[in-house]
């Protein structure tokens, strides 16, 4: 089975490469994606060390740390998230490393978790199809999670981000509360910006076997993790992407040196 680039048209076949890496496959071209690859069931460990090492030298490092993620055919869609269900690897330097990551990711399908939750769900196949994605780490100043959305009550005017400092796993996770701004959506105004007291954050290992929780300095902790205008501008990003998507968007998002990326856009779960 071969790689996968993010940019290849097969990467944007759900059924190919799964919920994830397509949906970003199909964005790359036009929002500020970092690149990536996929890698199918029983991929050889030379072809992944070859592509971790094109990534490299799209990156001009030698050895890049990277997202090492899996994408089922069956996740992220308007049905069922799974999101947290399969195993995600954050910082992950060095091609043994990124080779013994996506085997685990490989294997995590096959975990009670992911069972329990295929069963809670009415998923009838035991053995999905999944690969596993691979992606160049932005080590991310701000963190966010953006639904165009109210997803508590349903108000479709209203855009809610959660953000906190480093990494977005502090926020997915559920380990900290994170800061919450209310954007309207006709105008992207800012309705209503909350400072929680952060005590967490997630950034990247020094030794790049991961990443790690971190005590936020009592400066940060309870000062805003986004200006008004990364807000706004952040707002902006889920606006389009439900625009060109046709439905309601969970998007995840980060801040680094100023500029916005886009990690992951899945349609919104959430019962509303």
């Amino acid at each position: 089975m071969r790689i996968i680039w993010l940019d290849e048209t097969d990467c944007q076949n759900v059924k190919i490469t799964g919920g994830k890496a397509s949906a970003l496959s199909r964005l790359a071209a036009r929002y500020p994606v970092p690149p990536g690859f996929c890698i199918a069931a029983g991929a050889l460990d030379g072809s992944i060390a070859k592509a971790y090492g094109a990534l490299g030298e799209m990156s001009k490092t030698e050895n890049p740390a990277v997202a090492v993620r899996s994408s089922a055919t069956d996740e992220d869609g308007m049905e069922a998230s799974f999101a947290g269900q399969y195993d995600t690897y954050l910082n992950i330097v060095g091609e043994n490393r990124v080779i013994d990551a996506a085997r685990r990711c490989f294997e995590s399908a096959r975990s009670d978790r992911v069972a329990a939750y295929r069963s809670a769900h009415e998923k009838k196949d035991d053995n999905p199809d999944i690969v596993v994605f691979v992606q160049l780490l932005v080590k991310t100043d701000v963190s966010a999670v953006v639904f165009s959305v109210n997803p508590v009550d349903g108000n479709r005017d209203e855009i809610i981000i959660n953000s906190n400092w480093g990494l977005g796993e502090s926020i997915v996770s559920g380990i900290v509360t994170p800061d919450t701004y209310i954007i309207s959506k006709p105008d992207l105004g800012i309705k209503e910006r909350r400072a929680a007291f952060k005590t967490r954050m997630t950034i990247p290992d020094p030794g790049g076997t991961g990443s790690v929780e971190k005590a936020i300095p009592r400066v940060m902790a309870s000062s805003l993790s986004m200006t008004d205008a990364q807000a706004v501008e952040t707002a902006r990003l889920a606006l389009k992407l439900e625009k060109e998507s046709g439905f309601a968007v969970d998007v995840e998002c980060g801040w680094k040196n100023e500029k916005l990326y886009l990690l992951q856009c899945r349609p919104v779960t959430t019962r509303i």
